[in-house]
């Protein structure tokens, strides 16, 4: 039997990166039925009950070199894994690990991994030195592998795919979306938001805009996708609103939170994958940037941030919502197309690593030139 360790920022309670774990895992399966999967996890019970893998302590050394010393392919990725904005520590684990499969033998593939900001000089060295020993590198935007690109890695193949939550079928029509109990008579935008510093500037201006839609009869409803920053980020935003709101406080499974998701007319979201939730289900979006991530993703379906988190202007908010309500219609058929284009995209990773699982020596420069080829211009 095949198998594969699956290193990410799991159990956490981040839907984010839980639904990258159940995209990834999905994926694999539905291709290679039988492949055994691992997960290291902060969580392994609940990781195990949620997405039917096994799942591991992610710091129990001893258990981390086994799993590592008996795979076949050691799976970094996705997410924004090669970082040091938020702290030096998570990046030295996650190449941490990483050297240690090579240390094993064991072959390494970053799955549609997004890297950087990495800032510190002995970080960019040391993702430089660890990066050219794996055996494919995937990356889900051009920037993370330009940032790579920048740093000297030159040996392993490198391609730009898309995230792998794209990969995901949008929800039904009809689904069981709790967000959308009164959409029969009320459109309902969802609002996900996180602490970002000591900024709450934005907070202020969401407020108003929220506002601004309710008194226009829509209902509002907060969306937190990582617990507990985001739940209180989302009572202080619905504080400060004159009008009322829903904050839902419950933590919801990936899939559950793509049904919510599905419900709504519209999101503001600063969230990369509430934006990515929304692109799935065609649902027209205003992104928040916070993090060159947003950026990326938004360019990427051809639209722009309202403005970032530390200077979004209430002038700038008004007039996109004044454009996007005007054009809902048509912005959800633009965002479906966009969706569907990047889908088969995110796709092509799962194919890329069930090669490199099959043969750990293949070149695959050639299969990484084809899927170039194939997406020229996208």
């Amino acid at each position: 039997m095949q198998t594969v360790v699956l290193s990410g920022y799991y159990g956490f309670d981040n839907a984010g990166d839980e639904a990258l774990l159940w995209s990834i895992t999905s994926k694999l399966r539905e291709l290679r039925p039988g492949i055994r999967v691992i997960v290291l996890s902060a969580n392994p019970s609940r990781t195990g009950e949620l997405y039917g893998v096994e799942a591991v302590p992610r710091a129990n050394l001893p258990v981390l070199l086994k799993c590592l010393a008996r795979a076949d392919l050691l799976i970094s990725g996705g997410g924004s894994l090669l970082q040091d904005v938020t702290s030096w520590r998570s990046i030295v684990y996650y190449l941490g690990v990483i050297a240690l499969a090579r240390l094993l033998g064991t072959p390494v593939m970053y799955y549609a991994q997004g890297v950087g900001p990495i800032n510190r000089r002995w970080t960019r060295w040391l993702t430089r030195v660890i990066s050219d020993r794996a055996s494919l590198i995937t990356l889900r935007d051009r920037g993370s592998l330009q940032e790579l690109e920048g740093l000297g890695v030159k040996r392993p193949p490198m391609i730009v795919t898309a995230d792998p939550v794209l990969g995901l079928e949008p929800t039904p029509v009809g689904g069981r979306s709790r967000v959308n109990e009164d959409a029969a008579r009320l459109p309902v935008v969802g609002i996900s938001l996180r602490q970002w510093g000591r900024q709450d500037g934005y907070k202020r201006v969401v407020a108003e805009a929220a506002d601004f839609l309710s008194g226009r009869g829509w209902e509002v409803v907060f969306l937190p996708f990582h617990h507990p920053d985001d739940v209180q980020a989302s009572l202080e935003v619905a504080a400060m609103m004159k009008r009322g709101s829903r904050v839902m406080e419950e933590r919801f499974t990936a899939s559950a939170l793509l049904e919510q998701v599905g419900g709504l007319s519209l999101l503001i979201g600063m969230r990369l994958h509430s934006l990515i939730f929304a692109a799935v289900n065609g649902v027209p979006m205003l992104g928040i940037s916070y993090d060159p991530k947003v950026d990326s993703f938004l360019a990427g379906i051809g639209r722009a941030p309202v403005g970032s988190v530390n200077d979004l202007l209430m002038r700038d908010m008004f007039s996109r919502l004044e454009q996007m309500l005007g054009r809902l219609d048509q912005e959800r058929d633009y965002v479906l197309s966009q969706a569907e284009a990047l889908r088969e995209r995110a796709n092509q990773t799962a194919r890329l690593a069930l090669k490199l699982l099959d043969n750990p020596k293949l070149d695959l420069v050639d299969d990484c030139q084809a899927v170039k080829t194939r997406y020229s211009g996208r």
